[in-house]
């Protein structure tokens, strides 16, 4: 992803009821096995489950890594399947399907697909050693069709869920971020990390949009908008956050790093013809992003800074530190 990676969250809550639900059942389960004395290793594996799934709760519950990896939990899931139809005959071997069904909305693809292949491959054979031929072969089919259809459903709901995801935190128009990738990025940037917050502002587009039109002005802002990520390096972030208001992350970055590069985009855009103006520019603020300090109140010190920039004479690059206004003063204050 060419953007920051979302922060760590809780599992929705639907998924969280349900991996209660799950965790209950197994309980009940084993306590009913114990009970009727069914197979005491088939109790002690369920309750082992019982036991990873309620620590593996728990720890989501407060926002900490799963202390038992998923890979592992599978694992003995497989081992309580095969061991089921071990014992009791092809009568346990409909426990696949739900198994498989809730791992592969729960887990990575590769391990759902992990999972399910050596689920098919264990009960089958089992079942084809108890000599239940016809009962594995129809098994076999039904399962192998299942995964094929899960696979195919869960990667295509993925897939919209990504694109979903990604829109959600994208400006329309500009496909820049928008201001709430703006406040996720914000979140996740390390207390000793050094960063820059660049503001961008494009100089009388309000004229733009009286005299052109809105759709004219709507084409300036995309047209600014690829101008700027032409400029930035992989790792630099672009957000729209207003009208014509732009603001720029640049991870691993000071203020000085930072006003060179505003001046490059600075230049970048009032050396552009634009077809619908003619010449247009833009005012920046640049200031370093001080992690101890909450968005509103750094984007209040950058606007401040693109402010003074404004009065200066717009086209112009106003950083923190002394002397660090650079630009041309092409227009007279107002």
């Amino acid at each position: 992803m060419d953007s920051a990676g979302q922060p760590h969250s809780n599992p929705p809550p639907f998924l969280a009821f349900v991996s209660r639900l799950v965790a209950f059942f197994l309980l009940l389960l084993a306590a009913k096995n114990a009970y009727y004395g069914t197979s005491l290793v088939l109790t002690a594996a369920l309750s082992c489950l019982v036991l990873a799934l309620s620590v593996d709760i728990r720890a989501h519950r407060q926002g900490r890594p799963q202390p038992i990896p998923i890979p592992a939990i599978l694992a003995l899931l497989w081992l309580i399947l095969s061991y089921a139809v071990y014992a009791s005959g092809g009568s346990r071997l409909m426990w696949a399907f739900p198994s498989i069904v809730g791992v592969f909305f729960i887990t990575r693809r590769r391990n759902a697909i992990g999972f399910s292949v050596m689920t098919l491959l264990s009960m089958t054979c089992i079942t084809l050693f108890q000599g239940d031929t016809g009962i594995a072969l129809r098994f076999a089919a039904a399962l192998g069709f299942s995964i094929l259809f899960l696979d195919l459903a869960t990667s295509q709901i993925n897939a919209l869920q990504k694109r979903i995801v990604e829109a959600s935190h994208r400006d329309p128009l500009t496909n820049c971020f928008n201001r709430r990738q703006l406040e996720v990025t914000a979140e996740e940037i390390q207390p000793k990390q050094s960063a820059a917050l660049v503001l961008i502002d494009v100089d009388h587009f309000k004229l733009i949009n009286d005299t052109q039109g809105h759709v004219a002005g709507d084409r300036v802002l995309v047209l600014i908008a690829d101008i700027l990520r032409q400029q930035l390096n992989p790792e630099d972030l672009l957000f729209r956050i207003g009208g014509e208001e732009f603001a720029l992350i640049l991870p691993n970055s000071d203020t000085e790093a930072g006003a060179r590069l505003a001046e490059r985009l600075r230049d970048a855009v009032s050396d552009t013809k634009f077809p619908v103006q003619g010449r247009i520019t833009i005012s920046i603020g640049v200031t370093a992003f001080d992690t101890a300090q909450p968005l509103p109140r750094l984007l209040e010190r950058a606007d401040k800074l693109l402010y003074q920039a404004k009065r200066g004479g717009r086209n112009q690059v106003c950083a923190d530190g002394p002397g660090a206004t650079t630009g041309r003063n092409l227009e007279p204050a107002e």
